[in-house]
């Protein structure tokens, strides 16, 4: 499923691929790149697929966020908010899609995750929501 899944998003844009991962597949979203200097540890974790190491890696990241550049404030709140909501914390994880969209409120993906996640937190797929129905 994923496979098929990656094809057709990487002939998206990057903000259209992420948006249509989060909806599409009705999963949290993937976690976002670092910045390009060195890596720290919270970084590091921060990338993780494991839920409960890239909440604590961002949290890391989010507790000296004033020294980061925009990209990478962006990709910590993203990054967290997509853990939360594979652990279906959906309250933390639209706190956290607010806080990016505080930085970036331009963001296609973000504001696509940010709307979807209260339909999960319902039990909804976001993708039958908007489903249009024959005439």
């Amino acid at each position: 499923m994923f496979h098929d899944f990656f094809k057709v998003a990487r002939n998206l844009s990057r903000p259209a691929s992420l948006a249509v991962f989060v909806v599409g597949a009705g999963m949290s979203a993937p976690a976002l790149a670092a910045p390009d200097a060195p890596v720290s540890e919270g970084w590091a974790k921060c990338k993780s697929q494991n839920p409960d190491e890239r909440i604590a890696g961002c949290t890391q990241v989010i507790a000296q966020i004033d020294k980061e550049p925009k990209r990478s404030q962006l990709a910590a709140y993203v990054n967290r908010a997509g853990a939360y909501q594979a652990k279906g914390d959906y309250e933390h994880a639209i706190e956290d899609f607010g806080k990016a969209l505080e930085i970036d409120a331009t963001s296609a993906a973000v504001i696509v995750a940010r709307a979807a996640a209260p339909l999960r937190s319902h039990g909804r797929s976001p993708a039958r929501r908007f489903r249009l129905s024959p005439p």
